[in-house]
């Protein structure tokens, strides 16, 4: 199956760096695209990792890609399985563990993966990770206002790395929004969750994720409501230096001061850091009267 649609993909003007089973990765074609952020699925749809886009099936991808040229319509001659699935969101198999089920998983102390990472026990009770066999999954369940607003998934092995439950609305969602604490009046914003949860173990505790680069009004309205001082950390690579710029209009707009700091040394992001004493805190109007940009700032801190 995949194959046939690696063969459209391609038509359209895709670059597909691999696939197998029902998924396939690719360069996406809206941003610069150094990771293959473009996660498609042959029946659950597709999304890209930098939020340039997302749809529920591939109708919806290829008349982006290619409008004129008909491709979901050959695609459909040649496969019509594919428009038989009921389900957008894909086989019992591949779709997330339900809401009701995540609290009764096990927790994932003592995993090798989170080991790798850097997560220690404490912080895996803390956060309540969970581990799913069946998926060879971290769960990680999203809790606001001591209620339990969905899970993420994130996969061990595979692709796409991270799945939301059905159901959970991230654009209204901070993580972790009942732990965090403002400290001086400052909250430091990540894109990733494990960013978060490696910030708060190491004691960096006015440190939140918004679930990805993208920040919605919503987010952006509990932002201000956390805290007057932003401090934005994206990740070392172009995308996340884009998302950084879009995020600053949006909170300045709200009236909120806007700082930036980005992990230390060679680390792409909070989750590769051992050590926060070293992080580096510049003022966004400081930067505009030096005529300087985030650019110059991520070099710097990776000579640092």
């Amino acid at each position: 199956m995949s194959e046939i649609v690696v063969e459209f993909l391609k038509d359209a003007g895709l670059t597909v760096t691999r696939f197998y089973g029902d998924e396939i990765v690719a360069y996406c074609p809206w941003h610069e695209d150094n990771n293959a952020s473009l996660a498609i699925n042959v029946h659950n749809g597709w999304h890209c990792f930098n939020g340039c886009g997302k749809g529920r099936d591939l109708k919806s991808l290829l008349d982006k890609l290619a409008p004129n040229k008909g491709l979901y319509q050959r695609l459909l001659d040649l496969s019509p399985q594919i428009h038989l699935r009921k389900n957008p969101f894909g086989t019992e198999k591949e779709e997330m563990t339900p809401l009701f089920d995540v609290e009764e998983l096990p927790l994932a102390t003592d995993n090798e993966y989170l080991q790798e990472r850097g997560i220690k026990n404490d912080t895996i009770k803390d956060f309540s990770l969970k581990y799913h066999k069946g998926y060879d999954s971290i769960v990680v369940p999203i809790y606001q206002n001591n209620k339990l607003m969905g899970s993420v998934q994130r996969k061990i092995v595979g692709n796409p790395k991270y799945i939301n439950s059905k159901g959970m609305d991230k654009d209204r969602i901070l993580f972790p929004f009942d732990k965090v604490q403002s400290k001086d009046g400052k909250i430091i914003l990540v894109e990733g969750l494990f960013d978060a949860i490696k910030a708060h173990q190491e004691g960096v505790v006015n440190t939140v994720s918004s679930f990805g680069g993208n920040l919605s009004e919503i987010q952006a309205r509990m932002l201000g409501s956390l805290a007057r001082t932003i401090i934005i950390c994206p990740d070392k690579d172009n995308s996340g230096i884009k998302m950084a710029y879009r995020t600053t209009d949006m909170l300045l707009n709200m009236g909120l001061t806007i700082e930036y700091t980005f992990a230390p040394g060679q680390a792409k992001d909070f989750g590769d850091v051992e050590d926060f004493s070293e992080l580096q805190f510049h003022s966004y109007w400081k930067l505009k009267a030096l005529k300087r940009d985030l650019n110059k700032i991520k070099e710097f801190s990776n000579n640092a």
